[in-house]
């Protein structure tokens, strides 16, 4: 696993001939996936830790690398790629000697669905992880004006500090909605232990990156006090064991992860846990010196008084090695034949929903269409669910089987057709730059959501309060600084892959052209590169949403 690079011109180690470097935090799951993948693929690689307790995935120097500002990303050389579900994608195809992905397309897009499932249950787990450990910790061991004053080393972003301020006031969720997410990711148990009642494995009774991508957060229910027991679940559990012991999943747990799970796990973060479950007339007074000694020493682990002396961020972050050129590797596509019959479940609101039903039109495929009115809750009913247990649109019926996911059903679909119109990427490098503009796409559903909300459900019982002018400004900002990047490429191309459009510019397309109907559309029209494009796409998909 090479070494650790800690400031920007390190040398790598003598081993990584290959030159990838894995910008990591030992505690995430979704590094972790990366480490087993190039474990079990026999790779060396160096590793820069970026601290998410210190909010370095904000700082401007790991923007410019992965403007998601999320963990891992990875380098190979002077390659660059985010997202954990499209880094593995990218191992398999540049280094496919030790296949993750299963060779059939139906298989293949089964993986995709467990990595979107495992996706939103991070959405749920997340938030509850904060609630109940961050930010706890962060309160017992630090003042607000602490906690704040830290952050500013790493961002000045107004969001970034309104959300260290909202961790340590324990105003993550309530506890009504720490109980409801709870109970959430006890049901998703449910079909992991549905899909290995006959099976050691998830897809096709093989180990793919179906479990690599389930296993490591599962790992961290216990972290949360959330118990996977033998007797209510003994397919997970007996999964859990198997993969436990595989060598991979043993040498991708580092010290610092399990020092971390140590620590939540302890008898005295359950007390503290505990008590601030309750309101503060009803907690232990008895509890109250032992919970600040123990934030006393929570506060030299963390090296809080070090941080604050310091004036500005402690290093330079090491950046990609630009000088290794990746050599490319041409892609196998898995297995596929052409099914007799492709439903598309969707909501004439929803840009996945729209992306599929362009990406359909452009391969010329016959599918019959099913409107699910997510604004009325039909996503909710047991005939829907039965097709897709997150309830979300898209769900493509092949047949019989349904697929869920847009990148999944994306994936699918150009596993089995083709056009000369659209743009395919052919080699690793080119699939992972395509999957890369997807990854950013998905990371703006943070700006985008909540400005789109109000025209997907106005005159509905979910239509939502109205933003207030200062965070409708700060999420028109922080949107317009994610739309810089589509900017600056189509000032160099006519498409963001090619001169032909790709599924990239399809996906791109269905979430801008549904906010020019917001009243973000002023912002969105000045930037010119973008304009043209749209334009482009409108012609090319026959989309009728109005973006002249």
């Amino acid at each position: 696993m090479g070494k650790i690079l800690e400031n920007n011109g390190d040398a790598l180690s003598a081993d990584n001939v290959e030159h990838l470097v894995l910008y990591d935090s030992p505690p995430s799951p979704c590094s972790r996936r990366c480490r087993i993948t190039m474990l079990e693929k026999g790779l060396d690689w160096d590793t820069v830790n970026v601290n998410l307790a210190l909010m370095e995935q904000r700082h401007p120097d790991y923007l410019a690398i992965n403007p998601n500002g999320f963990v891992p990303t990875l380098a190979h050389g002077d390659l660059v790629i985010i997202e954990s579900g499209v880094i593995n994608s990218y191992l398999e195809d540049q280094f496919p000697e030790v296949p993750l992905i299963p060779a059939t397309a139906i298989d293949a897009a089964a993986v995709r669905m467990w990595q979107a499932s495992e996706l939103a249950m991070a959405k749920v787990f997340r938030p509850v992880m904060y609630a109940l450990n961050g930010g706890p910790i962060k309160h017992i061991s630090r003042t607000e004006e602490e906690a704040e004053q830290i952050a500013r080393l790493a961002t000045t972003d107004p969001y970034d500090l309104d959300w260290e301020r909202r961790v340590w006031r324990l105003e993550v969720l309530s506890r009504e909605q720490i109980q409801q997410n709870l109970a959430w990711l006890r049901a998703w148990l449910q079909p992991i232990e549905l899909a290995l009642r006959d099976a050691d494995f998830l897809v096709g009774n093989q180990f793919s990156q179906a479990d690599i991508a389930v296993y490591p957060r599962l790992c961290m229910y216990a972290n949360v006090d959330l118990d996977i027991s033998a007797d209510e679940f003994p397919n997970v559990t007996r999964w859990m064991a198997t993969l436990a012991d595989r060598p991979s999943f043993v040498d991708s747990e580092t010290e610092a992860a399990r020092g971390y799970s140590a620590l939540v796990r302890s008898d005295m973060m359950k007390k503290v846990r505990a008590q601030f479950q309750l309101d503060e007339c009803e907690r232990d007074p008895g509890l109250v010196e032992e919970i600040r000694e123990y934030g006393r020493q929570l506060r030299d682990k963390f090296g809080v008084d070090k941080l604050l002396n310091a004036t500005a961020s402690t290093r330079a972050l090491p950046q990609p090695a630009a000088e290794f050129r990746v050599e490319a590797r041409q892609r196998q596509s898995p297995r596929s034949s052409k099914p007799q019959k492709i439903s598309l479940y969707g909501w004439q609101r929803s840009p996945h929903a729209r992306r599929i039903e362009m990406l359909l039109r452009a391969l010329d495929v016959d599918f019959d269409t099913v409107e699910v009115d997510v604004a009325r809750e039909e996503n909710r009913l047991p005939e829907f669910l039965a097709l897709n247990p997150l309830g979300e649109v898209p769900v493509l019926l092949v047949d019989d089987t349904p697929i869920f996911d847009s990148l999944a059903i994306a994936e699918y679909l150009g596993n089995t057709y083709s056009s000369p119109s659209l743009y395919v990427p052919q080699s690793s490098v080119e699939v992972a730059t395509h999957n890369t503009w997807l990854a950013l796409e998905s990371g703006t559903h943070k700006e985008f959501s909540p400005l789109l909300a109000p025209l997907q459900f106005a005159g509905s019982a979910r239509e939502p309060a109205a933003l207030g002018d200062e965070r409708h400004r700060y999420l028109a900002s922080r949107m317009l600084q994610k739309l810089q990047f589509i900017e600056d490429a189509l000032a160099e191309s006519v498409f963001l892959c090619d001169t032909k459009p790709a599924y990239a510019d399809i996906a791109w397309y269905s979430r801008i052209a549904f906010m020019l109907q917001t009243s973000v559309a002023d912002e969105l029209r000045r930037l010119a590169n973008i304009e043209r494009w749209l334009q482009d796409m409108r012609r090319f998909t026959g989309d009728t949403l109005d973006v002249g």
